[in-house]
């Protein structure tokens, strides 16, 4: 893989100082006595710090630093103590300046493509001479970068992987049918909803995530009269006993609109100061629409209907009299043919009746 394409996966440069980083730096400069240690990358165009023990600037252009001749050596610690006479950094301004650099040392930064991504350095303004072991240890610390890095790579695309997933969660739940929540209750008492779907503003048009996240209450406003009162005490209840919240309770749209909703709600308790509720929201309208015209259709049925059939029943057993005379005969006949015709009446206004219901609920279901 290219150097720089390399260093862009580790998502490192200009990016906020790190502890682990910085320390790393602060061990460096123990170990050299040195006022001056860098834990730096360098791009195609700068070397920039992202630990620094010393300085007050981020970084300098690539054309000036020591650390490029590091790049194409890899296995290599860069030793530079006396850079008046090196033939590399002699011209150097950082060189040859009042008070310029007398002493430096780097160990690269090294991926595992074998690119050098960066270098850890130690620099002094006053001649140095160390020992192998010295070196070393530089070596080292370079080592325990890398470590950090590669841990923190794999914990940068682990996290892109969460976002996503999170993200195709949440697409998810905004096609759910109602709406799907996380509430919480801590423990000074304060309600806040940490999740709710999209789904919200579909069941309450005046009700989005982000209102009710600032207001978990205003939930509330919506149920209709002595349901509030209802679903608000199975919340406090569940608090404190851990039962799961299930409640039908009706929902005041608007002065034309009034709507069915049906909550489950299961309670989790965190660490004794906080209750959590995972739960979901549905529009039972349609549901309760049917239940209402299944209960007139058996009013119809065991009223109505069973009225005419009755007579045509009674009618029947004393036609099997043999003490009924011919006109009596006729008689019940007649009345057999009224009933039947008034039946037939009542089934067919049943079906224009309920054939409209369809309509109806048809109608809801779609809209």
């Amino acid at each position: 893989m290219d150097r720089l394409e390399d260093l862009k996966t580790y998502n490192i440069l200009d990016t906020s100082p790190e502890q682990e980083l910085n320390e790393l730096a602060e061990i460096a400069s123990a170990i050299f006595d040195t006022p001056v240690s860098i834990v730096s990358f360098i791009d195609d165009e700068r070397q920039w710090y992202k630990a620094k023990i010393g300085l007050d600037f981020n970084e300098v252009k690539i054309e000036k630093t020591f650390c490029k001749y590091t790049l194409d050596n890899p296995d290599d610690i860069l030793i530079i103590d006396n850079p008046l006479e090196d033939v590399r950094v002699k011209d150097n301004e950082l060189v040859t300046c009042d008070g310029g650099i007398k002493f430096y040392a780097s160990a690269p930064l090294v991926s595992g493509h074998g690119n050098v991504l960066g270098t850890v350095c130690v620099i002094d303004y006053e001649e140095k001479k160390f020992s192998n072991k010295k070196y070393e240890a530089l070596r080292l610390i370079s080592k325990k970068v890398m470590d950090y890095l590669e841990t923190r790579k794999v914990m940068h695309l682990q996290n892109k992987e969460i976002e996503y997933s999170a993200e195709r969660l949440k697409r998810l739940t905004d096609l759910a049918p109602g709406a799907i929540f996380k509430l919480s209750l801590n423990i000074e008492g304060e309600l806040k909803f940490i999740f709710m779907s999209e789904g919200i503003q579909r069941l309450i048009p005046e009700l989005c995530p982000e209102k009710l996240k600032n207001d978990p209450r205003i939930l509330l406003d919506f149920i209709y009269g002595e349901d509030r009162d209802y679903v608000y005490n199975l919340f406090k209840y569940s608090s404190q006993s851990l039962i799961p919240v299930e409640a039908e309770y009706l929902v005041h749209i608007s002065d034309e609109i009034q709507k069915w909703h049906w909550m489950k709600a299961n309670p989790l308790k965190l660490n004794n100061k906080e209750v959590v509720w995972y739960g979901v929201i549905q529009d039972i309208t349609q549901k309760k629409n049917h239940l209402d015209t299944l209960e007139k259709m058996l009013f119809d049925i065991s009223h109505v209907i069973r009225k005419p059939i009755a007579n045509i029943l009674g009618i029947a057993n004393i036609l099997q009299s043999s003490e009924i005379t011919k006109l009596e005969k006729m008689e019940m006949c007649s009345i057999i043919f009224e009933e039947t015709q008034n039946l037939d009446d009542y089934i067919n206004e049943l079906n224009l009746k309920y054939h409209n219901l369809k309509k109806l609920l048809k109608k809801d279901w779609t809209d």
